[in-house]
């Protein structure tokens, strides 16, 4: 898997290692699922935390099926990024795939956590997905809350995937 950024800088700290999983997943009319955080007003891929009892695609699958009720396909990997997320002491390595649908969707069963920053869940085009993300580091809302901090990370994350993404499509 190659990498495909590398987000903030690595300094002599002590990090906590998260270890995480997403995908760039397509439905049968070509479009993306993108995660809305209504809460925090951005955009996110689907995926998350891979638990010690899994590995990358089980917890891929699970993840999907939380967040968007999906069954998946996964068809390739994409590559992978780092993250430096000094302030919380935090080093996230994201595993990244890209998938399609496989049969009929559910409703989503999102966390508390995931309730509470007003999760949705939006299917847009790979160019519009891209210009949502742009967007929003351009306006740059990110607050100095927690969340509002992760938030920078996510998006800077997400938006440097898919331009990947669609440079590896070409």
């Amino acid at each position: 898997m190659e990498l495909i950024r590398e987000i903030g800088n690595r300094q002599e700290l002590k990090y906590k290692k998260r270890t995480a999983v997403m995908t760039i997943l397509q439905n049968e009319k070509d479009e993306i699922a993108m995660l809305y955080v209504g809460k925090l007003n951005y955009h996110k891929l689907p995926g998350g935390k891979i638990e010690s009892d899994e590995n990358e695609l089980e917890a891929l699958r699970r993840e999907i099926l939380e967040e968007v009720g999906a069954d998946i396909d996964v068809i390739s990997d994409v590559g992978y990024t780092m993250e430096y997320r000094n302030e919380f002491k935090l080093m996230q390595l994201s595993y990244i795939y890209f998938s399609k649908t496989n049969g009929e969707l559910k409703e989503p069963k999102y966390t508390l956590r995931e309730q509470r920053l007003e999760f949705s869940l939006n299917w847009v085009s790979l160019d519009d997905a891209i210009n949502k993300l742009e967007e929003e580091i351009k306006e740059g809302y990110f607050g100095d809350s927690g969340d509002e901090k992760v938030a920078r990370y996510i998006v800077e994350r997400d938006l440097s995937i898919l331009k990947r993404y669609k440079e590896k499509r070409r």
